[in-house]
């Protein structure tokens, strides 16, 4: 009886050791998800996301220069890639000028800004928030003739 009572205590000590292991592993399970989470934060700050972000910008400033170029008018937010400036039939327009607009590689929407001269579209970059050190912007005058 001795034995069967020493099998039982050996059983429930090694149960509570594989519990005990299965915590550490969850642990180190945790560890490896945080440091998978940090890779992909790393990789979307990267520079493959700033090469997609900037391809993106291209294809906005052509929406812009085909926009400006059917309309006389400049692109002053995302939406009027997709509807006739007011005054204009859909005939004159000759739009849309792009398909579904995408936002950023970050999940962002991005941003058009435009004046009576120039039009900047924008990603707010890896962050977020528009106006700091991360944010991607690209130009077009029409002015300038490019």
């Amino acid at each position: 009886m001795k034995t069967h009572g020493f099998t039982l205590i050996v059983s429930v000590s090694a149960c509570l050791l594989l519990v005990g292991c299965g915590g550490v592993a969850e642990q180190d399970s945790g560890q490896q998800n945080d440091k998978k989470e940090k890779t992909i934060k790393e990789k979307k700050g990267g520079a493959l996301y700033t090469r997609l972000a900037n391809e993106q910008l291209k294809v906005l400033i052509s929406g812009c220069k085909k926009y400006h170029y059917n309309t006389g008018q400049h692109v002053s937010k995302l939406a009027d890639f997709k509807s006739p400036p007011e005054g204009m039939s859909e005939k004159e327009w000759k739009g849309p000028y792009l398909g579904k607009i995408l936002a950023d590689p970050w999940g962002n929407e991005m941003i058009v800004e435009s004046n009576e001269e120039t039009v900047v579209v924008l990603s707010c970059g890896p962050n977020g928030l528009k106006g700091d050190s991360d944010d991607l912007t690209m130009e077009w005058s029409n002015s300038s003739g490019k």
